[in-house]
């Protein structure tokens, strides 16, 4: 519903209507956001409590427009039966879910880098005008949806850490298998394809984009070019290159000074092991003595930093199931 009301300072009731594309005011309603907050919204029909929605940016974190913004019914509220309020819900029989598999993991976020927003074919509208995967076994996972990074925290931390292992994850139509979408710090094998990856890849392609676990080296960052650099140790990595010479891989984390001061200050702290969701660039220099693959990990945006110790997620969750009584034996 794109209308509701209020009451003004003076006790009057006022109509708001939602701005969208090429809608007209009505009359005596004045448009929602030009007074700035309003508090206690009910419903233009009767008197039950609503609140303003902002929709989402994407469907399940495809490239299909999602949701605009609306005026939702409060939780547990209830309108007067002969209520014009648009309530009427399609009831859809429950999808079949194959606990099996690992999760269909949508990262659906608002303000993130257009970067990301190039389609590629995950989903798409069937006849009905519904949104439909693609690819077939995306169809019977279980939807987990990611709003910000420390999302990615309560995942790691609370489901089932087999089926994490065997997810896939789903970003403006991009569909990455778990193991090419998180690169943690104690993997380094991950790091090293993403670098081998990054070495080949034409300058045309979409962006690469994951979850990096990363450990800051002090003092934190530094302003260079116009952009905050934080420093990260090197990812343990004890290969050799075929020309015999060392091989490191160097990931680093740059910030566009003045987009999100909040970002910088994620790093002021004594917590230097982060968790970061961002696209990379990568650059390989080889030297005559050593072979360095520098990552450059791209942030616009504070929730897309959090500092996490994944190492001590996985011991502790590895703890807890130790501890837990076995199962009696099948009679």
């Amino acid at each position: 519903m794109d209308k509701a009301c209020y009451k003004n300072y003076r006790g009057d009731v006022r109509m708001l209507q939602i701005r969208k594309s090429g809608s007209s005011l009505e009359e005596g309603a004045e448009w929602y956001g030009v007074q700035g907050k309003y508090h206690d919204l009910f419903c233009a029909h009767c008197d039950a409590p609503v609140h303003y929605s902002q929709g989402s940016l994407s469907i399940a974190g495809s490239s299909l427009n999602g949701q605009s913004p609306y005026f939702a019914t409060d939780p547990k509220a209830q309108h007067a039966d002969d209520c014009e309020w648009d309530l009427k819900k399609k009831v859809n029989p429950p999808r079949f879910v194959d606990k099996t598999k690992g999760y269909r993991v949508h990262i659906n976020v608002q303000g993130y880098s257009d970067l990301f927003n190039n389609a590629s074919g995950a989903y798409a509208r069937d006849a009905k005008g519904r949104i439909v995967a693609r690819d077939k076994d995306l169809k019977d996972r279980e939807r987990v949806v990611i709003h910000n990074v420390s999302d990615f925290v309560s995942f790691l931390e609370k489901k089932d850490m087999d089926r994490i292992a065997k997810s896939r994850v789903v970003f403006r139509n991009q569909v990455l298998d778990w193991n090419d979408f998180f690169f943690r710090y104690g993997k380094p094998s991950r790091y090293k394809s993403l670098a081998t990856e990054l070495s080949t890849r034409s300058k045309n392609k979409e962006p690469r984009f994951g979850l990096f676990e990363v450990r800051t080296i002090e003092p934190h960052y530094i302003t260079r070019n116009g952009l905050y650099d934080i420093a990260c140790e090197d990812v343990p990595n004890q290969d050799i290159c075929p020309n015999g010479n060392p091989y490191y891989i160097r990931p680093s984390i740059s910030l566009r000074k003045g987009n999100d001061t909040m970002a910088i200050t994620q790093f002021e702290g004594f917590e230097h092991r982060f968790l970061v969701l961002a696209h990379v660039k990568g650059n390989r220099v080889e030297e005559d003595h050593r072979t360095i693959d520098y990552l450059n990990l791209v942030v616009t945006k504070s929730s897309q930093i959090v500092a996490a110790d994944v190492e001590k997620i996985y011991k502790m969750r590895m703890a807890t199931t130790l501890s837990m009584p076995k199962p009696a034996p099948a009679p």
